[in-house]
């Protein structure tokens, strides 16, 4: 199943703005991890996920903003941020559908749109 390129940058740019700080650490509780947790809860209530399954979504999460991180860290243009993204998207979206059953996909897109909401007040916060 193919993701939308909007909902899956929503997930990867979840540390953008003050979750910027936490993305080096790599520490215990940090706004990364919070929100990987956050991220990955829903997928597992809404995608049914066991808990192998969860724990590897989580730690997929964390790698995928860690890389989102460090290129808005060292951003050099518009257009290489953008290519870098969508290198971290493609990347993100085929680990996430061998992580999960085709059936879990699906019931975990909804989930997108309301993550590209909660990216957007992230952003908007900075």
């Amino acid at each position: 199943m193919r993701t939308s390129t909007p909902a899956i940058c929503a997930v990867l740019l979840f540390c953008s703005g003050s979750l910027l700080s936490g993305c080096m650490n790599t520490a215990g509780d940090t706004p990364i991890s919070r929100q990987a947790t956050s991220i990955s809860r829903s997928f597992a209530d809404e995608g049914q996920l066991n808990e192998g399954q969860y724990k590897r979504v989580r730690s997929l999460s964390i790698r995928m903003m860690r890389e989102v991180a460090r290129v808005q860290m060292h951003a050099n243009s518009p257009q290489e941020n953008e290519t870098q993204l969508a290198r971290i998207q493609a990347g993100y979206e085929a680990q996430l559908a061998s992580i999960l059953m085709p059936d879990q996909m699906a019931r975990v897109q909804p989930l997108m749109p309301q993550l590209a909401v909660l990216h957007s007040q992230t952003v908007a916060a900075r």
